[in-house]
């Protein structure tokens, strides 16, 4: 079936329970925000002076992280900051390796967090995935992956 922007969540169903075509819509849905603040982020990186843009570098990545652990029965937040981690991987920042040290363990937060579903721990694995391209970031990437492993 061709899902399409008219399809709607159904609240009718247990909390965390979505289905495909709800996750598929999520998912674009996230995608496409977090495009765009990634977008905006490399633009204001390029365009404002560093000492502002380390102001809203910090502000951005600190509302991201919350959404992160939000702890709201859906999953809807967390999702939608793993996203906008994601995305944000790609964009320059102002101390890269600060900023590899913060999403490397706010990612590593997500594995362990005790309220995630399948689908947050799905797209936060995606997002560690993705850090590996990072030279920075190999050891975390590694150490995720022997600690999975083990589990």
């Amino acid at each position: 079936r061709k899902i399409s922007s008219a399809d709607t969540i159904d609240s009718s169903s247990a909390p965390g329970n979505v289905d495909y075509a709800t996750s598929i819509l999520r998912q674009r849905a996230n995608r496409r925000a977090s495009l765009e603040l990634a977008s905006f982020m490399r633009l204001l990186s390029n365009e404002m002076p560093q000492e502002a843009f380390v102001v809203v570098e910090t502000e951005v990545y600190k509302r991201v992280f919350s959404l992160m652990q939000s702890k709201a029965t859906r999953s809807d937040d967390r999702l939608a900051g793993v996203a906008a981690v994601d995305a944000l991987l790609s964009v320059p920042s102002s101390n890269e390796e600060t900023k590899a040290i913060r999403v490397g363990n706010a990612l590593s937060n997500g594995l362990k967090a005790p309220h995630a579903d399948y689908e947050f721990l799905h797209a936060v694995a995606r997002a560690i995935g993705r850090m590996a391209f990072g030279s920075t970031n190999v050891d975390l990437v590694e150490f995720e992956i022997t600690r999975s492993l083990e589990w």
